[in-house]
Parts: structure tokens; C-alpha cells; sequence
């Protein structure tokens, strides 16, 4: 559960990484930025991706002997996949929201709006992997954990419906 909380965490932070570094380039060589930002980054991924370890040899469980092969088959992977597009997808909604929001209301600049709407997604990296802490060490609070979790994000929900931008931020 760790390990796949961080990596949900971390697909969120390439969202996070883009608001908070686009901005400031883009000054630099204006509309090119996301794209030319992007490219630097996947680069440096290409790179990272180089000079780790090669892969081991990929042996099966027994219990899994009687699983079709292929991610394509696997019809455990899509109730998965289907939460993590949903989770992905209002974070990046939200994380850009409210970079508009803080830009077009509150009258912040583009690097400071960038910066906070970044934090958004950047939170996922911490918040993913602690909820996969606690269903792997503590599985009998997970109820509980999750039932804060949604007061938690419904209260800043109203806190977001009620503040002014500036407030927000």
C-alpha cells in the first residue's frame, strides 16, 4: 500500500512541478514554456531511467498461475485504475482552478498563483502514501481514516465556497 500511494503521490507531482515552474520561464521564452519544460523534464526522467538497475527476471506466483497475462486482461487493475484517474483528474482540475482563481480574483502574479496551486498536487506525494501507511499498519482505523478524509475535504470545499482568494491562498 506504501508503495503504491507513493506512486500515486508522485504521478500528481509532475502536475505540481509543471504550475510551479512554467510561470517562471515563461517570461523568458513566453508561450513556449510548458513545452519546452516538459521536454527538460522528460528528459531528465530518460536519464534517471538510464542509469538504474536493470530489471530482474519476472517470475509468476502460483497462486497467480491461473491469471491471464497482460495488463489489458487483468480485470483487477481497472476497478484500480478507475480511482486513480478520478483521483488524478480532480487534483489537476483543482490544482489548475486555482491558479486561475488566485490570478483572476485575488490579483496574484503568475509565479506566486503558480506556486500555491503546485502545493495542491505536491500534497498528494505525503497525503497518498500515509493512507497506504495506514491501511498496511493499522488496517482497523482505515474506516475511520477515510470518513475524515471526506469531512476533511468537504470542509475545504465550503472553506474554498466561502473565502475570499486571497483567503484561500
Amino acid at each position: 500500500p506504501f508503495a503504491q500511494g507513493l506512486y500515486g503521490g508522485v504521478a500528481l507531482g509532475g502536475g505540481g512541478l509543471a504550475l510551479a515552474i512554467v510561470p517562471s520561464v515563461e517570461g523568458w521564452i513566453g508561450w513556449r514554456a510548458p513545452f519546452a519544460t516538459a521536454v527538460a523534464v522528460g528528459l531528465g526522467g530518460l536519464a534517471l531511467l538510464a542509469a538504474g538497475p536493470p530489471d530482474g527476471a519476472h517470475r509468476r506466483h502460483p497462486r497467480e498461475a491461473h491469471l491471464r497475462s497482460g495488463v489489458l486482461r487483468d480485470a483487477r487493475l481497472y476497478r484500480l485504475g478507475l480511482l486513480f484517474a478520478s483521483s488524478l483528474g480532480l487534483s489537476v482540475v483543482l490544482g489548475n482552478w486555482v491558479v486561475t482563481l488566485l490570478q483572476r480574483e485575488g490579483g496574484m502574479g503568475s509565479h506566486a498563483a503558480g506556486t500555491i496551486g503546485a502545493l495542491t498536487l505536491v500534497l498528494g506525494i505525503v497525503s497518498r502514501p500515509v493512507g497506504g501507511w495506514i491501511l498496511h499498519a493499522h488496517p482497523s482505523r482505515m474506516r475511520a481514516a477515510a470518513a475524515a478524509s471526506l469531512v476533511a475535504g468537504a470542509l475545504g470545499t465550503l472553506a474554498v465556497a466561502a473565502a475570499r482568494p486571497l483567503a484561500l491562498a
